[in-house]
């Protein structure tokens, strides 16, 4: 009697696992390929909760495992190369997803302050928000942004500060931290001059004035126009501190130089701007001046110069004369007297 045994190779028995690289769990959502080593696919599947199992492979040969879409909020992982060992045993195989990373600074646009106060909102492609916050004194940082188009919208600045324009931004393939900045530019100031009669109301031309700080620095030196104005250009409304808004700035206007055949106005203007809203980028202030005429000049008499003898010498010569000839005529009618006497 003869016995024949026929043993039978037990097949193979891979397990893939698409995990998230933090916290280790089984990631679902991603989009898988297994390929052999002539680039044939073997198999494809989406990642679940339960890690992927395939059957048969053939020992000694290498597979490489590849990630064709990553889950939402993750980064494509680099593909992995394994090759089947001769085991009835369970081999695994893990591939790491990580998250996208997100770093938004909102800031001055004058200096790299992080600006406190700023409500800010995050919309997708499809104009649904994914993530409204209020800036800080760090940037916001955000994990698991899908891969795609975002828009950055400022909805309300903070005191002193005007809105920034949106800012379309793109999150890439990448596990790397990507940053998008939004710079807020402060709210300005402009001075107008107004410059008129102050009898008549008429526009005055030529009138000058510097334009002071605080410290008695000329910020700007202005002159009136045919229509008698004067526009400054753009002025800083006030000092700015770590990012905030601290104390308005103020200005003063004198005038240097009055129009011709006018006073000099020679009071001086404190100029001071006041922040509206964060959609107004400009405060104009108007400031107006007036001048009066320079009063007109009147004849005078002219008085003999002191001590001028010139003049006086005729009129003394006149008295002495007038007065000898009176004693002349006396002597002579006294004379003629004693001779009728005889």
């Amino acid at each position: 009697m003869s016995y024949e045994f026929v043993f039978e190779d037990e097949p193979t028995t891979v397990e893939l696992s698409k995990t998230d690289l933090t916290t280790g769990e089984e990631l679902p959502g991603a989009r898988l390929q297994l390929t052999d080593e002539n680039g044939a696919v073997v198999e494809e599947w989406t990642s679940t909760k339960e890690p992927h199992i395939i059957k048969e492979l053939v020992v000694g040969k290498s597979y490489t495992l590849t990630e064709t879409k990553p889950a939402d909020g993750y980064a494509t992982a680099e593909s992995i190369t394994f090759t089947v060992e001769n085991t009835v045993e369970i081999q695994k195989q893990v591939m790491e997803d990580d998250v996208t990373k997100v770093e938004i600074s909102k800031t001055d646009i004058t200096g790299d302050n992080e600006i406190e106060g700023a409500k800010l909102t995050i919309t997708d492609e499809n104009g649904n928000i994914v993530e409204t916050w209020t800036s800080g004194k760090e940037p916001h940082y955000i994990e698991k942004l899908p891969i795609g188009k975002y828009t950055l919208k400022e909805e309300q600045a903070p005191n002193g500060y005007v809105v920034s324009e949106e800012i379309t931004f793109e999150v890439a393939d990448t596990a790397e931290i990507q940053k998008v900045a939004m710079k807020d530019d402060t709210a300005k100031g402009r001075l107008i001059i107004e410059k008129t009669d102050k009898d008549t109301g008429a526009a005055l031309k030529g009138a000058e004035f510097e334009l002071r700080d605080a410290d008695g620095k000329v910020v700007e030196t202005l002159t009136t126009d045919e229509n008698g104005h004067a526009t400054s250009g753009l002025l800083a409304i006030g000092t700015y501190k770590d990012g905030k808004f601290d104390k308005a700035a103020i200005y003063y206007l004198v005038e240097t130089k009055a129009p011709e055949g006018y006073q000099m106005d020679e009071t001086k203007h404190e100029v001071t701007f006041t922040y509206v809203d964060d959609k107004t980028p400009v405060i104009e202030v108007i400031q107006k001046v007036t001048n009066e005429k320079l009063p007109e000049d009147t004849p005078s008499v002219s008085n003999p110069k002191t001590g001028d003898d010139t003049n006086l010498w005729f009129p003394a010569l006149c008295l002495i004369l007038s007065t000898g000839g009176l004693i002349g005529m006396g002597v002579a009618s006294r004379r003629k007297k004693k001779k009728g006497g005889r």
